[in-house]
Parts: structure tokens; sequence; C-alpha cells
């Protein structure tokens, strides 16, 4: 059984030695997801977006890949937010360039999407300065790099 334990605990009688009970406890180990939200840079961004923008944002960062933020909509993704904002599929193109336009994401193809770590990341504080200029980088088109006073270690 792959995830869970299962711990036997037997109810014993000292005197006699006797078992009197037997219970089986599974233990279900649950691999633990989170979106941390980053207000370094404040929340303004977040304020203008529209109810369904705000949802899917959460929704693509949901989504993204742990290593990178990227994040590839599939048929059914799409069909799911459609379902969950209660839109036409046309509508989701209207959303996604509404958050390009807010600096949410960065489109990379037809179908593929960065997510802004710089707004959320579900990726270890250390690999989030890579993350945040790798994305300004896709977004700029050129390469990005450290200046001298960059500083992500006191956040």
């Amino acid at each position: 059984m792959s995830g869970k334990q299962v711990t036997r605990i037997q109810d014993i009688d000292k005197r006699t030695g006797e078992v009197l009970s037997v219970t089986d406890r599974v233990y279900t180990k649950v691999k633990e997801r989170f979106i941390m939200i980053r207000t370094t840079d404040s929340l303004d961004w977040y304020y203008p977006l529209s109810k369904n923008e705000k949802s899917l944002v959460m929704m693509l960062h949901d989504w993204s890949d742990t290593d990178n933020m990227r994040v590839s909509l599939s048929a059914w993704q799409r069909d799911f937010i459609c379902e969950k904002l209660c839109v036409e599929r046309r509508m989701v193109s209207v959303l996604l360039k509404g958050l390009e336009t807010s600096d949410c994401i960065v489109r990379l193809s037809q179908n593929d999407f960065m997510v802004n770590p710089s707004h959320a990341f579900k990726c270890s504080t250390l690999k989030l300065q890579k993350m945040i200029l790798e994305y300004e980088s896709k977004k700029t088109g050129k390469p990005v790099t450290l200046t001298p006073n960059t500083n992500f270690e006191n956040e």
C-alpha cells in the first residue's frame, strides 16, 4: 500500500498475558502542496484583477511545475476552467490575455505559459531569485542578470 502505514495496537492483560483487543490504525502520508503568496513587492498586482482572473491565476499557479513555474494548458484544463468559472471556451483566451497584460503570466507558446514567481511561488525560497530572473528574461526576451544591489536573502 503506497503512502499508507498500518500500525497494530494490542491491549494485553498484564496479569494473564491475554490479548484483550486488537486495533489497526491506518496512517496516510499526504504529500503537502502549497502556493506562497509573496507580499514583498506588495499586492498591488492582485487588486485590479477581475474575480475570474484571480481564480484563473490561482489555477495556473496550482498547475505550474515546481521547478520552472511553467504550465502547459491542455484541453481538460481549459474545460475545467470553463466549468469552474462558468465561462465559454473563447473567454479563457480573453482571461489569459488579461493576465498577460497584468504581468501575472508570460506566454511562451500557444498553450504554454510561465506564471510570475514574484507574485506567488511554489518553489523553495533559494530557487525564487532564479525563477524571477527567468520570468523577467522570458517577458523581455533578453537575458536578465543580477545587479549588485539585488538582495533576496533578507526578504
